[in-house]
């Protein structure tokens, strides 16, 4: 049961200036500027990207969660500040006690399932990223929380990583590819970005050995004009374990706010320790 339980919270876990609610209703929108006219160099189209991404500092958001494996849907709020920052409180009817209380920091990640799921009581799963990337969990798992920041279009092509590209991709979508150090293993993203207003539009991630590990569609894009920022409202995540069960996760985002994140550091990302729950180190469990 341990197994199962880890196999669906992962996922969900490794999820992820004065400013105003954005996207909140389905109006019309504005679309962003073309970011190129002519000729699409590497350096124009990821540059696009990480403007974008530094536009971005912090999150705040409703969400709606599906996964296969969930009976139902879930409900809560998600924060995040950028770079490496997460925090998600999700439950039954928007009630984080009936959920999860999930966590992403520079160091390491958490799960706390505050309601008792069948055969398995209430406990915190957590890991350094580090020591989970090489673990027994995270070699079957293999799943990282910088994916979903990636997937909400927050994605940083840094100038010490290999990129190539544009290349030509599926409906005139334009596709780089990169080598990227993920907490010390070698991975392969391959990144389709639209032509015109260059957001991201799908995030795929590659072991060295070639190997599919998962991939995100990022839909319904939203420009501020305002914050010259684009950001998806709904995004389809599809990871592939190595036990070959597929998974598959919704995330639905409302009445989103950028930049406007007034939190407690010390109590917002860092992860909680309540009295009688037991912490589970997932860096040490063997399957």
């Amino acid at each position: 049961m341990l197994r199962t339980t880890i196999a669906c919270l992962l996922i969900l876990c490794l999820l992820q200036t004065g400013c105003r609610s954005v996207f909140s209703q389905r109006t019309k929108q504005p679309l962003p500027p073309v970011f190129a006219k002519d000729d699409l160099t590497l350096a124009s189209v990821t540059g696009n990207i990480n403007r974008n991404t530094d536009n971005v500092r912090q999150v705040e958001a409703d969400v709606r969660i599906s996964m296969n494996g969930l009976p139902s849907a879930i409900t809560g709020t998600m924060l995040l500040e950028t770079p490496d920052h997460l925090r998600l409180k999700a439950g039954v009817m928007g009630i984080s006690d009936l959920g999860v209380d999930i966590g992403s920091n520079r160091e390491l990640f958490w799960i706390w399932t505050k309601a008792s799921l069948p055969g398995q009581p209430s406990n915190i799963l957590y890991a350094r990223h580090d020591q989970f990337a090489q673990s027994a969990a995270g070699q079957q798992m293999r799943f990282q929380p910088k994916w979903i920041i990636d997937a909400l279009g927050l994605l940083d092509f840094k100038a010490t990583e290999v990129h190539e590209g544009p290349f030509a991709g599926p409906n005139n979508r334009i596709k780089i590819h990169s080598l990227i150090d993920a907490n010390g293993e070698p991975m392969m993203r391959h990144v389709l970005i639209h032509p015109q207003y260059g957001w991201i539009e799908q995030v795929a991630y590659y072991d060295k050995n070639g190997n599919r590990m998962a991939y995100a569609n990022a839909l319904e894009h939203r420009y501020d004009e305002k914050l010259n920022t684009v950001v998806p409202q709904f995004i389809q995540l599809y990871a592939f374990p190595t036990s070959g069960e597929k998974m598959e996760l919704t995330i639905q985002i409302k009445r989103l706010k950028i930049n406007e994140l007034y939190v407690d550091p010390e109590q917002t990302w860092k992860m909680p320790q309540p009295r009688d729950v037991p912490a589970i180190d997932l860096s040490t469990v063997s399957f």
